[in-house]
């Protein structure tokens, strides 16, 4: 990853991470959001427009990723934030994440990146160390 790159892409997390946490906070969870840097580098919320408000979050992920593509020009880095649960490498316990999916313009690959988290007590959020893979782009293709 070039520097620029990993600027952007880091700066674009600073931006949009804590949301989620302030969502996980509040409700426990939180459905999948997503955000963008524009090309003159203001930091943008990203939506779809669905008639069905109750979907799925596999299927907002992908309603995310669909109305990200068509602006993609406007686009330095975009980004989209879920809740999931992964396994501990250590222990191969289930455990919640902040999942990021991330893609930067110039970029050969997409990346994904998970921030397991424990909710404790009632306002005490614990993320840990994060890890993730770099993964096929789906919004900047050319």
């Amino acid at each position: 990853m070039e520097k620029q790159e990993t600027e952007d892409i880091q700066a674009l997390i600073n931006i949009f991470f804590p949301f989620a946490e302030e969502l996980i906070i509040k409700f426990g969870e939180f459905y999948p959001y997503a955000g963008a840097t524009t090309i003159e580098g203001e930091f943008v919320s990203v939506g779809f427009h669905e008639e069905n408000k109750h979907l799925s979050p596999d299927k907002v992920l992908l309603s995310l990723k669909n109305s990200l593509k068509p602006g993609s020009e406007k686009y330095i880095v975009a980004a989209i934030f879920y809740d999931i649960k992964t396994k501990d490498a250590d222990t191969g316990e289930s455990q919640d994440a902040i999942a990021v999916f991330i893609e930067h313009m110039t970029g050969k690959k997409a990346y994904e990146f998970f921030y397991p988290y424990k909710l404790e007590r009632e306002e005490n959020l614990v993320v840990g160390d994060s890890y993730g893979a770099a993964i096929p782009k789906e919004i900047f293709i050319l």
